[in-house]
């Protein structure tokens, strides 16, 4: 599957400054830039429990992953394609 650079960005609450792997603004806002329209594919994770550089937030702990919206239609939906018939047999 085709995903905004190709990488999974993180969306843990940390307070690491700089971290090339956060879903910032500035990432989303240049995935819609990339994409050409609302809903580019960003794959992400939280990311928090295998990384070495996670700091949290204040929170005192892991926090619980941010939901992200989805907001793209698969294509068999988009392609007018009906849902399949289950067999029947005799």
């Amino acid at each position: 599957m085709i995903c905004f650079r190709d990488r999974t960005f993180c969306t843990a609450a940390c307070a690491t400054q700089g971290c090339e792997q956060r879903l910032t603004s500035d990432v989303s806002a240049a995935a819609r830039a990339w994409w050409g329209t609302p809903g580019a594919p960003i794959a992400v994770a939280d990311r928090s429990a295998s990384c070495a550089d996670f700091t949290p937030d204040g929170s005192g702990s892991r926090p619980e992953p941010t939901p992200v919206p989805i907001t793209s239609t698969p294509a068999a939906v988009t392609a007018g394609a009906h849902p399949r018939k289950p067999e029947t047999r005799p």
